[in-house]
């Protein structure tokens, strides 16, 4: 799920901000 959320044209701080925000979102889900 990771490997989804990382993509070329992101900077590494918003891939790290998605990849903290996706965490809490599935549980949730």
């Amino acid at each position: 799920m990771e490997a989804n959320l990382i993509k070329s044209g992101d900077n590494p701080d918003i891939t790290k901000e998605r990849q903290q925000a996706t965490f809490p979102v599935n549980k949730l889900a």
